[in-house]
């Protein structure tokens, strides 16, 4: 055996103790709903039920901010304003989801609908394109259109 093999085995041997005691991380516990998500998502919801869709995304946008660590709350808000019409919010929600949660094949159908109600066809194509391309994607693509 060589001498760097030797050494090299030596220092496996000699830190292997260390790097086994080393303990895992913990899960980091998600942060607690602050008062106000809570009440923007309850206001939302009260008025989704009630047929206020512009109202509902509105609050939903808010909760979506109010609770930073929430991806759900923010594809919410996105999926209530497209059901409203109101492409501001919808774009909002979505800048929201895509800060707190990887690119998902939800998330880039409310991508390609948007560019298609603000009349970017192209960019709407490519989209819709790419969503038919994954399996199962072509869902999404009815779901966009």
């Amino acid at each position: 055996m060589s001498k760097a093999r030797a050494l090299a085995a030596i220092l496996c041997l000699a830190t292997w103790p260390a790097l086994a005691a080393t303990p895992a991380e913990e899960p980091t516990a998600p942060e607690p709903t602050a008062p106000a998500a809570l009440e923007a998502t309850l206001a939302g919801e009260y008025a989704l039920q009630g047929g206020q869709l512009q109202e509902a995304a509105s609050w939903y946008l808010r909760a979506a901010q109010a609770a930073p660590g929430d991806p759900a709350l923010a594809e919410r808000a996105a999926r209530i304003a497209l059901l409203a019409g109101d492409d501001g919010i919808a774009a909002a929600a979505l800048d929201l989801w895509r800060q707190r949660a990887p690119r998902t094949l939800p998330m880039r159908a409310i991508e390609a609908s948007l560019a298609l109600r603000r009349g970017e066809e192209a960019r709407a194509t490519r989209l819709a394109i790419a969503l038919a391309r994954v399996p199962d994607g072509w869902r999404h693509v009815l779901t966009a259109i």
